[in-house]
């Protein structure tokens, strides 16, 4: 289910909503009650749930264990 942020024109309070449609009807702020809200751009991160691999260093160095990017 998505999350939609909105900002209330009337008192200027940011919020969310978790929606169960894509869909979802304008809500009512939460702090003053008005329905005169602007949903927001919102932006997310998607990931593969796998660990970063740890950095190997850039290669640059003569010796990979002098490297302070190998470690």
């Amino acid at each position: 289910m998505p999350f939609y942020e909105y900002t209330c024109e009337s008192c200027g309070k940011d919020f969310e909503i978790l929606a169960r449609t894509m869909t979802p009807e304008t809500p009512a702020c939460p702090e003053c009650g008005h329905k005169k809200v602007t949903r927001k751009l919102s932006v997310f991160g998607v990931g593969s749930g796998q660990p970063a691999a740890p950095a190997a260093g850039c290669g640059g160095c003569a010796q990979s264990r002098s490297c302070p990017m190998a470690r």
